[in-house]
């Protein structure tokens, strides 16, 4: 049986602390080259074919994404709350069509280390495996989990009609995907009212956030290969207000960089720091 073939991002992943109980995170990593980009997409990437078409490097499909996991050393995950990094390249994209459908990565910042995420299993959905069955209700508390999204009430009191269930600790406007809940994973929210109208139109990170029995999952900057890759730097951040927040350590902004002489694309994330007595001390102080 063959090994199969291994990519290397050169991850790296560095903590800074601040005044006023600050952190700033980063992870940077460089785009392996011997990632597949499809040259033929309307084949390459068409889900309908059977069989799909194979890369012949790490003979997987096109379809298929390629899925690194860097777990975080115990320090930052005790300071930020986040246990690891994935960093998910996905040559054909991923719903919604005609949107996300380009190569492109996953940054996934996930809160939960590896170990326990991978009990975060569904019942799939047929036509596609890859994710849970959302048309059903989940026989297990485990698939059940991916759709219980913690929610705020924002209507006027005692007027149902008026109200609406904003996913808590996620920015106004979120909406979860129940179609997008994904084992080990979670699942995937953002504000479709902001995304961009088409693929062609997406030239920037986008921030996504991912829910798992009521608990925030991962927060993740997705940003297409163009993004990360190619002869131009590119600069990207924005503050991030949360509705209903109580989890005091998620970030007030986050920013993706890319430098085209060191080929390094780096996300930092700025936030709060949680744990250290040392810093409520100085909150005190």
């Amino acid at each position: 049986r063959k090994e199969p073939k291994k990519y290397d991002v050169e991850a790296e992943v560095d903590i800074e602390y601040t005044t006023g109980c600050g952190y700033l995170l980063t992870f940077s990593f460089k785009h392996d080259d011997n990632f597949p980009v499809p040259d033929q997409p309307a084949t390459q990437c068409d889900p309908v074919i059977d069989p799909p078409a194979i890369y012949e490097y790490d003979e997987l499909p096109y379809l298929a994404g390629r899925q690194i996991e860097i777990p975080f050393p115990s320090e930052i995950y005790e300071e930020t709350g986040f246990a690891s990094q994935g960093i998910d390249f996905n040559p054909c994209g991923h719903p919604p069509f005609n949107v996300f459908n380009v190569p492109h990565y996953d940054m996934h910042f996930y809160t939960s280390p590896l170990e326990i995420r991978e009990g975060w299993t569904c019942a799939p959905f047929p036509p596609a495996p890859a994710i849970c069955d959302f048309t059903s209700e989940q026989t297990s508390a485990s698939g059940r989990a991916f759709f219980n999204v913690d929610t705020i009430w924002t209507g006027v009191y005692n007027n149902t009609e008026a109200a609406t269930f904003q996913p808590a600790n996620m920015p106004n406007g979120f909406t979860c995907d129940m179609s997008a809940a994904v084992p080990v994973m979670g699942t995937h929210c953002h504000n479709y009212a902001t995304q961009p109208s088409t693929a062609e139109d997406w030239t920037e990170p986008v921030l996504v956030m991912g829910s798992y029995d009521g608990n925030i999952a991962f927060l993740e900057a997705m940003a297409p290969l163009s993004f990360v890759s190619g002869q131009t730097d590119n600069d990207f951040g924005e503050n991030v207000v949360y509705a209903g927040q109580t989890i005091e350590s998620l970030p007030s902004s986050y920013n993706v960089k890319y430098d085209a002489t060191t080929g390094r694309t780096t996300a930092t994330l700025t936030g709060r720091r949680v744990g250290l007595a040392a810093c409520e001390e100085e909150l005190r102080g």
